[in-house]
């Protein structure tokens, strides 16, 4: 093994350097996603930056759950949980409805029930997903 050549200080520098290149390209692949979706281009057109977007989210939610994360600023709770499903739903359907009006479709009650309906799918697995993971943190917790 080799020896190391920068010390504690210069790794933690490196180290927040990574962290906010990974959430620049986070959010700007969701940005570009969003953008195409919004000028109507076909998905074949951004599905590899669907792909890395999925690869960076999927990556980030394992890590996370694996070394027992949850936020810096929140423990897993059923309020924290309903807080997910809650924000998910609200910018499943405003993105939803964003879209139709910039494609200047009409909305009639068939598309807005749509919309809600995505939304509510959207949250239930945002649910879903904060529980199992929640519920995953709170046991490694109490097993230390």
């Amino acid at each position: 093994m080799k020896k190391q050549i920068i010390d504690e200080r210069q790794e933690h520098d490196m180290y927040v350097i990574e962290h906010y290149g990974f959430w620049m390209a986070f959010w700007g692949l969701l940005a570009m996603i969003l953008i195409q979706l919004i000028l109507g281009k076909p998905s074949e057109s951004f599905i590899y930056e669907w792909l890395l977007f999925m690869i960076l989210a999927v990556s980030m939610t394992v890590g996370c759950a694996k070394k027992g994360i949850w936020s810096p600023k929140a423990k897993p709770s059923q309020k924290e949980y309903i807080k997910t499903a809650i924000i998910v739903f609200g910018a499943v359907v405003c993105l939803l409805l964003f879209i139709q009006a910039f494609r200047g479709e009409a909305f009639d009650l068939f598309t807005i029930m749509v919309d809600l309906g995505c939304g509510l799918f959207g949250a239930i697995v945002a649910y879903s997903v904060s529980f199992m993971l929640g519920e995953k943190i709170k046991k490694d917790e109490e097993k230390e």
